[in-house]
């Protein structure tokens, strides 16, 4: 998967991207939005489209014995890319072995789960995924990463942001499987991004950079709408212990980079095995990296695994 873009691009609703691209191999692809149960009021007699205490389950990828590799993801962006919404990554890029792909949002209820990655036996590497960017990224909306770039080995994935039921209240919610259960095995490729742009992001949730590898399953969960600071550490990223290593993840930072919203990193960097090894993780920065939210790091790098932490 190829994309060389000259031009500026300017998206204003919500989830949309500026460039989207990805390689899954072993089922996948992309999960529309789901609506169950409590829109987060108070009023118990409102049950929208659904029952309230119906069980909701996310799926986002292949389920038993899916199989194959990621192949390589390229993208080299010169133009502007501006985003408003919520949701609006300017850049994303990823390669999935063994199912994965991107999951919609989800507006659960009362009890609800959700699968990030391929079920068990799902096996597949991620390929190599590189990105270049030259031209400015600026985003307005929450959960608008400027650059988005993972491989991910034996399942994984990107999904969306869960606003569970009764927000800002209570959260009643169970249960969340990220990986789909044992037996997912795959490496996750070399993860490269050259950003010689100024990449500004303006919402919560809303990293400069986020790069990583992750081996054995797992990948990014988005906002599981817990704000309670106990249960919004449920918010994920990494590996669920399947059989696989990270691969190198490498990130060169030229421009600078200013994340205004909180738990918005500017440059976050990982490589994540399950019951294999993290990889190598380079940051070169030359700009300045100013993080400004509650929780926001300037920034995070991480290499960890089962077999060996760094």
């Amino acid at each position: 998967m190829t994309v060389d873009n000259l031009g500026d691009i300017t998206t204003t609703g919500g989830d949309a991207y500026g460039i989207f691209a990805q390689s899954i191999g072993g089922g996948g692809g992309n999960g529309g939005d789901g609506h169950q149960g409590f829109d987060g009021s108070l009023a118990l007699k409102k049950y929208d489209r659904s029952k309230f205490t119906k069980n909701l389950k996310i799926v986002v990828g292949g389920s038993g014995g899916s199989s194959g590799d990621g192949n390589t993801v390229n993208i080299t962006n010169t133009g502007a890319i501006t985003t408003y919404g919520d949701g609006s990554r300017a850049v994303f890029a990823q390669s999935i072995g063994g199912g994965g792909g991107a999951g919609g949002a989800g507006d659960e209820g009362a009890t609800g789960t959700v699968g990030v990655g391929g079920g068990t036996g799902s096996t597949g590497d991620g390929g190599a995924v590189n990105i270049t960017i030259n031209g400015s990224i600026d985003t307005f909306g929450n959960a608008a990463t400027g650059i988005f770039a993972q491989s991910v080995g034996g399942g994984g994935g990107a999904a969306g942001d869960v606003d569970r039921g009764l927000k800002n209240y209570l959260n009643i919610g169970t249960g969340l499987a990220f990986g789909q259960g044992s037996g997912s095995g795959g490496d996750g490729g070399a993860v490269t991004v050259n950003s010689n742009a100024n990449i500004t992001t303006r919402g919560t949730g809303a990293d400069g950079i986020l790069a990583q590898s992750v081996g054995g399953g797992g990948g990014v969960g988005g906002s599981l709408g817990n704000d309670f600071p106990v249960l919004s550490v449920l918010n994920f990223a990494g590996s669920t212990g399947g059989a696989g290593s990270g691969g190198l993840v490498k990130v060169t930072e030229i421009g600078n980079i200013y994340t205004l919203g909180d738990g918005s990193d500017g440059i976050f960097a990982q490589s994540a095995g399950g019951k294999g090894t993290g990889g190598v993780v380079n940051i070169a920065v030359t700009g300045n990296v100013a993080a400004f939210g509650d929780g926001s790091d300037g920034i995070f790098a991480q290499s960890v695994g089962q077999g060996r932490t760094e």
